[in-house]
């Protein structure tokens, strides 16, 4: 699903939930300074995206009905203040006819419980229902997925103009106000601009832009823009001191030459605000400005490995005989111990459909451990679902194939984890082992992952200390070691998801621990020793031979 659709849609969501329906609608502003609601992560998953497009559907069915019900209601209270507007008042109470007293009694009575019922009809209750209890994206959303399209423009390099051409200026700049919130001004100057572009200057959202463009040309140091857009937001209101206090600043700022503006100034702040909120936003995890820049290019499809001999593609059977007439297609991507592989086609069409579809029930907002707990993190984006291995026949199946695949004991691996990837959906660069050292059955020994959907555009799987990146192609599935042959993680295997620019990434990850594999050879020539005791291997060691 293209960004434009999903901003879209979440932006009229959002306004849908604002709507008090008692009698006339309350106006919800574009972004209401996104005072955030605790629990949206609508935006975290391409699937629950989706699924509000029909939502959406059925509300406009919903309204519509409630339209007409509001007109005949209207048309009941126009008949009722007639009636009141016709009826004379006596001059004084001493002028009062029974008809008089008892024809005021019954309309006030009569008259105003049938009021009390126009606004309390089934239609408006089933609106007010289909509000609260849809599980309506809420500012949570809106604010995710703007933070989403502005981690886009960060890791692509891409224009406002084109990454959303067709986006109207409300939500141009609601995405503006969310980078003034990140302060990260100089892509805010983008979307701001670009939102100008769009807008009448009587709407009241033109004066809204021009006072967020102010204070972010003068946080750029670019004064003479600041007052430009000073003086504008003057002439349509006069009397506003806060503006012609800032202007004033501007002026005398600019003419003592404490701060004159540098032709290249603009640039300048460009590069420096984009490197700081891309330290602030997109590297919470604290890597080095190497390891990100290295991450981002990646994305980007550039070539940073360069082998000292050609990589290798093989058909493996492991002298199987189940495997003899569908060997394992392997390809190489790296020539180092990591043993960087991706096994071509591995699960079928049906098989990813089917993955996707059981995982797609159980989806929930993906956690990481931080802070001594499991939690969701600014750094993952996405939604998961857990399928055990006696799921069902098909999950078995796959699991049977990874075994065969990697060659490695996957009696003690977590389960199948299923992933969904939304709008701008990444994971910052990560390792997959710990340092925790609390699981009984070792660490992460390797990651096998599994592409379920031919992503549209982004989504690679980036590892920035080696150089490569791999490329999500539907059913294919990528394999590394974490550990090093000593049981200490591996820090070349630093690895990250890229955003998803266009479409959705579903994708299932197996995590095989140590134990069962520590007396296996997955390695040639080397041996897992992370469990260096005698007693401790004999407790976590399954003893059979290595295949060779």
């Amino acid at each position: 699903m293209a960004g434009g659709s999903c901003a879209t849609l979440l932006a009229r969501a959002v306004v849908v939930v604002g709507l008090l329906v008692v009698g006339v609608p309350r106006v919800q502003p574009a972004y209401g300074g996104l005072a955030a609601n605790k629990g949206g992560s609508l935006f975290t998953s391409s699937a629950n995206i989706h699924s509000l497009f029909s939502v959406e559907k059925d509300m406009a069915q919903l309204l519509k009905r409630y339209i007409q019900d509001q007109e005949h209601r209207l048309q009941q209270l126009k008949g009722l203040v007639d009636v009141i507007e016709r009826t004379p008042v006596p001059p004084t109470d001493n002028d009062l006819e029974p008809q008089d007293s008892f024809g005021l009694l019954h309309r006030m009575v009569e008259g105003m419980q049938h009021v009390q019922e126009l606004f309390e009809n089934d239609v408006q209750r089933e609106v007010q229902d289909a509000l609260t209890n849809n599980g309506l994206p809420n500012m949570d959303d809106l604010k995710g997925g703007a933070q989403g399209l502005l981690r886009l423009q960060r890791v692509y390099a891409l224009k406002p103009q084109e990454l959303l051409p067709n986006a109207s200026a409300p939500e141009l700049l609601a995405i503006g106000q969310e980078a003034y919130n990140q302060n990260d001004m100089a892509s805010a100057d983008r979307w701001l601009e670009f939102a100008l572009s769009k807008l009448d200057d009587a709407s009241a959202n033109y004066v809204t832009a021009l006072d967020y463009l102010a204070f972010v040309a003068f946080k750029l140091r670019d004064l003479p823009r600041a007052i430009e857009y000073s003086e504008r937001l003057l002439q349509r209101d006069p009397n506003n001191t806060r503006v012609a206090l800032n202007l004033e600043y501007y002026n005398v700022t600019l003419n003592r030459n404490r701060s004159l503006p540098d032709p290249h100034a603009k640039d300048k702040a460009d590069a420096h605000d984009d490197a700081d909120v891309r330290h602030d936003r997109d590297n919470i995890l604290g890597h080095s400005e190497e390891d990100m820049e290295r991450f981002r290019r990646l994305c980007r499809g550039e070539t940073l490995y360069h082998p000292q001999r050609p990589l290798t593609c093989e058909l493996k059977h492991y002298n199987q005989p189940h495997l003899f007439l569908k060997p394992i297609k392997v390809e190489h991507l790296h020539e180092g111990r990591q043993r960087l592989q991706v096994f071509r086609q591995f699960a079928s069409p049906e098989e990813c459909r089917h993955l996707q579809h059981a995982g797609k029930r159980r989806l929930e907002r993906a956690v990481a451990w931080t802070d001594g707990r499991f939690q969701p993190v600014e750094f993952r984006i996405s939604t998961a679902a857990w399928l055990q291995p006696d799921h069902d026949a098909i999950v078995k199946r796959i699991h049977g194939r990874i075994e065969d695949a990697t060659q490695v004991d996957i009696e003690y691996a977590e389960a199948l984890q299923i992933s969904n990837y939304g709008m701008g959906g990444f994971y910052e660069p990560h390792f997959d082992h710990s340092s925790r050292g609390t699981n009984p059955d070792g660490e992460r020994l390797a990651t096998f992952m599994i592409y379920l959907n031919p992503v549209k555009q982004g989504g690679f799987t980036a590892f920035p200390r080696l150089g490569a990146a791999v490329q999500p192609g539907y059913g294919d599935a990528v394999f590394w070691y974490n550990l090093q042959p000593s049981g200490v993680g591996d820090p070349l295997t630093l690895h990250g998801a890229c955003p998803v620019l266009r479409g959705s990434k579903w994708v299932a990850n197996k995590w095989i621990h140590e134990r069962g594999n520590v007396c296996r050879k997955p390695l040639p020539g080397e041996t897992f020793t992370a469990y260096s005791s005698a007693e401790q291997r004999q407790q976590h060691c399954t003893p059979r031979l290595p295949v060779t």
